[in-house]
């Protein structure tokens, strides 16, 4: 909620008063810095400001930037991405009173923290990483909403792709979550109906095609191995639908690459019998045949009803799992 404020006040008068306690913040910041209770309940309170006060925090935009930043590169905690989000959705291009300069350093605030999540992806198993990845790619998520034009032309778009996939091997539900519905929604910004946003200039929408049919071509094997084992071996019921999302998104994109991805996906599931792998390959190639949405929520169901059985009738054979583990990560600047 934002506090109303009378019309020509200069500024927020509870800003006012945030301008006088944000120091002692940021000592207790400094202080304790290494303690992740204080330190979260810190972030928490700064992420309750911008969401309460919006644009009104503009002077204390840049101390606080600064601060999360050197808190994330120092500790490496994912609550430093809690208030990250909300500066990304608060000063988006589409706020009034937000000019373009704010906006630029804004998303160039977004980069830096992504560059630094991803340098301790490089060094770090998902599993030890885990609330981090949950905020990182709710983070991405709001950086493609409210940043499309800068973030999917990015360089940064490549590794945070492949990291993305290789997030995937973590058995924890919400991070895997935030993980496959950022996946989903980056994918559907390349195929032939994207969707809208006031955000997109009128050509982008065909540009991002561009990109994201060369990242799929390029990363779609990989990511398609970890989908398909993560859906019959690991992944939490409720991270079907954003899996299987991305499924489709990938057979509108590339059709008869992702067939034949998903097919060698299927074959490192060594007690699936041919016949049964046949019988699937066959159902889904059908329904992309067809095309409408319609057959889109088909492929989703056949695919669901899949990885259920599977697991309902293999739970104890853990087959495949090696091919997935050899899966790594490696950002480079």
């Amino acid at each position: 909620m934002q506090p109303p404020v009378e019309p020509g006040t200069e500024s927020n008068p509870a800003v006012d008063y945030w301008k006088e306690v944000f120091p002692i913040l940021s000592t207790i910041f400094d202080n304790f810095i290494s303690s992740d209770p204080i330190v979260e309940r810190v972030c928490s309170c700064w992420r309750s400001m911008l969401i309460s006060y919006r644009t009104a925090m503009t002077p204390l935009l840049a101390p606080l930037v600064n601060k999360l930043v050197s808190g994330f590169q120092q500790t490496r905690n994912g609550c430093f991405l809690w208030p990250t989000g909300a500066v990304l959705r608060e000063f988006s291009a589409h706020r009034d009173d937000v000019n373009s300069a704010l906006t630029d350093s804004v998303y160039e605030f977004f980069e830096a923290q992504a560059v630094t999540f991803l340098r301790a992806l490089s060094e770090t198993a998902p599993r030890d990483f885990a609330m981090a990845i949950k905020g990182f790619f709710r983070l991405a998520a709001d950086a493609l909403t409210y940043y499309p034009n800068k973030f999917v032309p990015s360089h940064l778009l490549k590794p945070i792709f492949e990291a993305a996939s290789y997030s995937l091997v973590l058995e924890q539900k919400e991070p895997v979550q935030e993980t496959l519905n950022f996946l989903r929604d980056l994918l559907k910004c390349g195929s032939d109906n994207p969707a809208s946003s006031p955000n997109f200039a009128p050509e982008q929408p065909a540009q991002f095609r561009t990109i994201i049919l060369q990242l799929v071509t390029t990363h779609g094997e990989p990511l398609m191995k970890q989908i398909i084992t993560g859906l019959v071996f690991w992944f939490h019921s409720d991270c079907y639908s954003p899996a299987t999302g991305v499924i489709v998104e990938m057979l509108q994109i590339l059709p008869e690459q992702t067939m034949v991805w998903l097919k060698g996906s299927l074959e490192l599931l060594e007690t699936l019998s041919p016949a049964e792998m046949t019988q699937l390959l066959k159902k889904v190639h059908d329904h992309v045949e067809q095309g409408g949405h319609q057959s889109m929520r088909q492929i989703r169901s056949t695919i669901d009803s899949f990885a259920y059985n599977y697991r309902r009738r293999h739970v104890a054979p853990r087959d495949g799992l090696e091919q997935v583990a050899e899966a790594s990560f490696q950002y480079t600047d």
